[in-house]
This record gives C-alpha cells, structure tokens and sequence, in this order.
C-alpha cells in the first residue's frame, strides 16, 4: 500500500527514531503492531532509509507505488458483460500463485507502472498528477533501478543498488534538471543481506493478501479490455455512523477495485474513488504497463551512469542513535498534548483490562509526541491498542485503509484495513483519525463490534 510514496515519506520522517526500534523483536512497545505497519507501506520510506542507510528497507520499492502497495488500492462505475461463475476467492488464489511462478523465475524482474492520483478528490478528468514509475530487479545478486518521471519525461525520483553502493536522489535533490544522487556505501551487513537475499520480503502471496482474506470483495464481472478478458474484483466501502438516538447510520463511501487477466492473472489495473458531494471521484489509478521478466544477465544501468546532468554525492552511514522507552502516566502524557499531539484514553476500562502508555524518553519538544497506549486482559489474552501517528493526510488514510469505515459519537474516525493484526486471526486493524487533528494506528484482537464499542468510549486525555 502504498499508499502514494510522499506520504509515507512524510510519515516516517516524523518515526525517524521510533520506527527502528519498533521493528525489532527486542523492543518493548508493540513490535508486532509496527511490522504490521510497515506491511502496509511496502514499497516506501526513501527519505527514512536514507538516514538509517538500510539497504533492506529501501529494496522494498523495487516496485515504486507498485504491486505490492497497489494491491491495496482500487474504481470506478464500470458496466459489466455478464456475471462469472468464479468466486473471488479462487480469482486471487490463482492471481497469488501466478505473482508466486514470476517471483521464482530466474531473470531480472521489469515493471513499468502509471499512476495517476488525486488524493484532495479534486473534480475533475484530470485533476491530479500523474507518473511513470519503472523499476528492475535481480533477485540472484539485491541489485535493483528505480526511476520516476512525470508524462514530460522529467525526472522525480532516482534509486538503485549496484552490489557496492546505495544511490538515492529525491524531489529535493532534484533542480531545473541537474539531479544530485546521494551515493552511500554499503556496509557488510547490507552486502550479506544483498547475497543472502534477507530482507527481501516483496512476495507474491502477500500482494494479494489483504484482498484475499477480504469478505467483502465480489466478483463484478468479466469483460474485454484493450482486446483481452479480464475479471474485475470490487470492494464497496460504506460508513457506518453512531446517531445521536443510539441508531446506525450506513453510508456509501467509494469503491476499490482490482483487475486481472483472465488468462495470466497478472494485476492489470486498479482504481480508487471516494464519494464526496453526491459524486464518486477517482483518487488514484493505476496501470501496469509492464511486468515481466528479463533473461538473466540483462544490461541494466545498476549505478546511474547513463543519466544525464548528474552530480554525486558520496555519504557516509549515518548511526541510528539508541533508543529508549519508559512507561509513563496518564498524567505525565497529559503534560504533551496539543493540537497536533492528541491523547485518548478509555472512559471505562473494561474488567480484567490494564493499561499500560508507552513513550519515547527524551524527545524533541517542538516534535509530536510519540507513545502507545495498550489495553491488554491478561488472561484471555484480549488487546486493544492505539499509537499515535501525528496529523496524517487524508487521501493516504482513504487508500490505504479502504475496507470500510466507523463513525463513532464522539467524532472518531476509524478507517479499517482488511488485514488482520499479526498474530490474530479475527482481530481488526485500522487508522483512528481526530477529525482535523492526529492520528492513531489502531490494532486488536477483538472484533469490529467490540472494538467500534471501544471507540466510542474514548475521551480526551486532560
């Protein structure tokens, strides 16, 4: 997912310290919680990776904003030419197994993604931006190509590793068409990882595992595009709200869609909309222009030689710093809410629950403030936990958490994502959002009706 790589550049920007740790099995907070996180922006955080010099994390947009965030992401109102006797099920079962075969292949692996996005929802046929998003990869040896360009040809976006140094340029790296690529050696470490292929985790099964472990997707028909059958897969998304009278509202909010060939099953297109002012309008589409893979051996420019007007720059690793976390009160967390640092904590714990606030120690003051508040029953097992995120954009949380949406009486927004929480198996997942205000990373073990009454009885924190 994605999500539009911007976004998440600006996310981990903000988790520059927080994130690595996190990630790591030894840390305290919630481990589990951030790998899940980081699930959901495979194919991200260039200007994170940057800082930490992780080779491993920057391999992971080998695809741009491609297949594996894409397939979180999808469409339109499309007219259908009959009704298939194929589940959806099956469809991405045989979609898996198909991403599986090319993933294995021996070669290069090639991909040539447009994408167009609207995120703000602007009307409009063309309101958005648009990008041409190329990509190699070879999995024998970790080298990898990224180059991205709008419909002119202008160059936004650069990266590549070439066995013995880690190339970047970013939009800021990038003026009047003179690019400045930041060069990085790679430690051992990062060659180990290159040889061994650890780290490596863009599968063909977790492409389409959100979709797949999704009740709600259908199977909307089967038609004919550009002279081939494809099946078209759609997810609607609806809004369920909390009424002043305790009653339900439901409310259709976009759909997501995901297209593929009926003979190959390869992902050919997807789009997202969102329903706003009476109108369905298009916020990101997406279509693979190729994919596929090259014999071994293939001439690919690994170290960015062939581009013109560009200036190295030779950095050296940066050293994360060690971080530490503490537990701390409701109290002490008081002392750091603002606008931007917003804090909710349960009314009413249920019984048997504990809670438990996580944080960073020594962090910046004029940052938002990072923690994670854990509701945990020790001996059912049961979790209910939240991490703040910051203010975070509003068309990255509507692609990227698109299996539907609760609106609670007390204003909190919880947009779900399909996926389950590590760990569980009928747990939920999700982004609660202040409207106007921060945002939470939400993950539980209970079920959507548990946790929507769990929302509900959140207060802010005094």
């Amino acid at each position: 997912a994605v999500p539009p790589r911007d976004a998440w550049d600006r996310l981990e920007a903000k988790l520059p310290k927080v994130q690595a740790p996190f990630l790591q099995e030894a840390a305290q907070p919630s481990s589990k919680f951030m790998a899940w996180f980081s699930h959901m922006a495979r194919g991200a955080g260039h200007a994170f990776n940057r800082s930490l010099g992780d080779i491993t994390m920057r391999k992971r947009y080998i695809l741009g904003s491609g297949a594996a965030v894409l397939a979180l992401a999808l469409i339109a109102v499309l007219t259908f030419q009959r009704v298939v006797p194929v589940s959806a099920q099956t469809i991405l079962d045989r979609a898996t197994a198909a991403q599986a075969a090319q993933s294995a292949a021996q070669g290069i692996q090639h991909t040539r993604i447009e994408i167009y996005e609207n995120p703000q929802a602007v009307e409009g046929k063309q309101a958005g931006t648009t990008v041409i998003n190329e990509s190699y990869y070879d999995p024998s040896t970790g080298y990898y190509h990224f180059l991205s360009q709008d419909l002119n040809g202008k160059v936004l976006e650069v990266g590549a590793v070439d066995g013995s140094f880690d190339y970047t340029a970013l939009a800021e790296d990038i003026h009047n068409g003179s690019i400045t690529i930041h060069r990085t050696p790679l430690n051992q470490d990062d060659v180990q990882k290159k040889l061994t292929g650890n780290g490596e985790t863009t599968n063909a099964e977790s492409l389409f595992d959100h979709f797949r472990k999704n009740p709600h997707v259908e199977v909307a028909g089967k038609e004919t595009r550009d002279g081939r059958q494809v099946y078209v897969l759609v997810n609607r998304n609806f809004q369920t709200s909390k009424l002043p009278n305790g009653q339900d509202q439901k409310d259709f909010i976009g759909t997501m869609t995901m297209v593929f060939d009926a003979k190959t099953y390869q992902l050919v297109e997807s789009e997202t909309t969102v329903y706003k002012d009476g109108k369905e309008i298009v916020i990101e589409k997406v279509r693979f222009l190729v994919d596929e893979v090259l014999q071994p051996g293939t001439p690919v420019d690994w170290s960015l030689t062939n581009l013109q007007n560009v200036t190295f720059v030779d950095d050296q690793p940066q050293e994360v710093d060690d971080v530490s976390f503490e537990t701390i009160s409701a109290e002490q967390l008081a002392a750091h809410t603002n606008l931007y640092s917003q804090a909710f904590v349960l009314n009413n714990i249920p019984e048997g629950f504990t809670q438990e606030i996580v944080a960073m120690s020594n962090q910046p003051s004029d940052e938002p403030y990072r923690y994670e508040i854990h509701y945990r029953n020790a001996s059912s097992g049961a979790a209910f936990n939240l991490q703040a995120v910051g203010v975070m954009d509003e068309g990255f949380i509507e692609k990227s958490f698109y299996d539907g949406s609760y609106k609670a009486a007390n204003g909190l927004v919880l947009n779900y994502s399909s996926s389950q929480p590590e760990g569980s198996e009928n747990g939920t997942a999700g982004m609660l959002t202040v409207p106007g205000g921060t945002s939470f990373l939400l993950d539980s073990t209970l079920s959507r009706a548990e946790v929507e009454a769990l929302v509900d009885d959140l207060v802010p924190l005094k």
